[in-house]
């Protein structure tokens, strides 16, 4: 997570349709994490003790016309689950 940088570059591929990945930029890292930082609700298991999950979240904002190869009869939607590769330089 440290090489990451606004600005890098990013390929989305959506589960929904794997077939057309998607390029989009890093926006912003958020510098906080756990459940007072995140949108995304804690991972409260019985065991969680042992292990703390901890999320950073990073916004990514598609590139102009990212959907344009989608097919017309292709829903994306807020909460779909995707893959972000992004391309670190060091």
């Amino acid at each position: 997570m440290r090489l990451l940088r606004p600005g890098d570059f990013v390929q989305v591929t959506i589960d929904a349709w794997s077939d057309y990945p998607v390029n989009a930029r890093i926006e912003s890292l958020q510098s906080g994490t756990g459940g007072e930082f995140s949108a995304l609700p804690p991972q409260n298991a019985t065991s969680n003790w042992v292990k703390t999950v901890q999320r950073l979240p990073v916004r990514i904002r598609f590139e102009r016309n990212a959907f344009a190869a989608f097919p017309s009869r292709a829903d994306v939607a807020p909460g779909m689950s995707v893959t972000a590769r992004v391309k670190v330089i060091d």
